[in-house]
């Protein structure tokens, strides 16, 4: 933002100069002041008003830009923390067959990360045991994490389709997410 003040300075120092000569010719050739003053101020105006869009849609193409690099980044994190919780589920599932071997195929079938909480409650006799209480919780924050990227990650693309169509930038300049897409590489 710094850099629009000499911007802007010019421009003032260029008003100056422009109105002593346009003073100088106004009176020489008798035309009215008036229209010549609103002439050069509403020039100015233009230039002003395109100078702050443009920096603004240099600003948004930026923060586009970074936006959908946190997009990838918040989507291989989820895979990170399914996967890990995935792992966790199978090490409960292990040490639940271990605990009630009658119970075996039924644990192996229906288990998932989602409904880890489940089985404490099935099985009252688990909460005793310090493993069992440590990979629920394990496996309940990993789910609390990823559902918490999945939130950052809705976030982040209404920003990137707001950008889009924000009244305020220069369209053309604004990658829209397929060509962030094409320039990057797909999300995963």
């Amino acid at each position: 933002m710094f850099f629009l003040f000499p911007i802007f300075g010019c421009l003032v120092v260029f008003f100056c100069f422009g109105r002593v000569i346009m003073m100088n010719y106004m009176r020489r050739n008798n035309i009215n002041p008036l229209w010549c003053i609103l002439t050069i101020f509403s020039g100015l105006m233009i230039i002003l008003l395109v100078l702050c869009m443009g920096n603004y849609s240099l600003v948004n193409y930026s923060n586009q830009i970074n936006d959908f690099l946190e997009l990838r980044k918040f989507e291989q994190r989820e895979i990170v923390y399914s996967k890990k919780a995935e792992m966790l589920t199978k090490q409960f599932a292990s040490y639940l067959a271990t605990a009630y071997p009658e119970h075996e195929r039924e644990i192996f079938n229906s288990i998932s990360p989602d409904g880890i909480d489940i089985y404490l409650a099935k099985y009252p006799e688990l909460r005793s045991a310090d493993t069992s209480i440590a990979l629920v919780g394990e496996i309940s924050k990993l789910q609390a994490d990823r559902y918490d990227q999945q939130l950052q990650k809705i976030n982040v693309l209404k920003r990137i389709r707001f950008r889009t169509i924000d009244p305020w930038s220069l369209p053309w300049l604004i990658p829209t997410l397929p060509e962030m897409e094409a320039k990057y590489g797909k999300l995963p």
